[in-house]
């Protein structure tokens, strides 16, 4: 019998991280060996205990899924990753894809997905649910070409809902000066000079989704 596939979580949502050890405390081919809540938690309990896949949330507070993703390939070559997300725009997904994740699916994935997918990157192929699929084969439309790390992509929706540099750093756990150089590589990256401009293209190109008002 081969050993269980060795798995942490990565996800600052307790709720979704015990659906996951829920699902699987009964599967003799999935260990869930640990649980963290942000970047800095998992690569910490990398550096104590090696483990086959880390499931990864992007959206944590302080270390988000795309740095830590950048540092675990660097630093802890024979783990893999598999992203899981509700967010499947095209610019969040090609700079992980391009970046090196083994696998890409959404948080709705059902559990039988999952574990084909565990499976399939430890057996050394890459996995992307068929949503994501379809993503990547749309991502040379016009208006798609633009790519946002996924802590850009945080700091563009936070400037449409129009919060301030403090407001920002502290919603995400970062300092001012970070949130003004991403500000700063945001105005960069789409050429445009101010705030108001960059929400008016970013709205133009469909970088973001425009809410309605209540």
């Amino acid at each position: 019998m081969s050993s269980p596939i060795r798995v942490i979580i990565a996800d600052d949502h307790r709720m979704f991280a015990d659906g996951l050890l829920s699902i699987f405390h009964e599967d003799d081919d999935i260990q869930i060996i640990d649980v963290a809540s942000d970047g800095n938690a998992v690569l910490e309990k990398l550096a104590k205990a090696s483990c086959d896949v880390v499931l990864m949330d992007l959206s944590m507070p302080g270390m988000n899924g795309e740095e830590a993703s950048r540092i675990i390939l660097k630093n802890f070559p024979e783990t893999r990753i598999i992203v899981l997300t509700m967010h499947h725009t095209v610019d969040i997904i090609l700079p992980l894809v391009d970046l090196g994740v083994h696998g890409f699916m959404l948080k709705n994935s059902g559990r039988n997905e999952l574990k084909k997918g565990l499976q399939e990157v430890m057996e050394g192929r890459k996995y992307y649910s068929q949503d994501i699929r379809k993503v990547l084969e749309r991502k040379e439309e016009p208006g798609n070409q633009m790519r946002f790390t996924s802590r850009e992509k945080e700091i563009l929706i936070l400037i449409y809902e129009g919060l301030s540099t403090a407001e920002m750093a502290e919603k995400l756990f970062l300092s001012p000066y970070t949130v003004e150089t991403h500000r700063r590589n945001l105005l960069s990256k789409t050429e445009t000079k101010n705030a108001t401009q960059l929400i008016n293209k970013a709205i133009e190109q469909g970088w973001i989704q425009v809410r309605p008002r209540l």
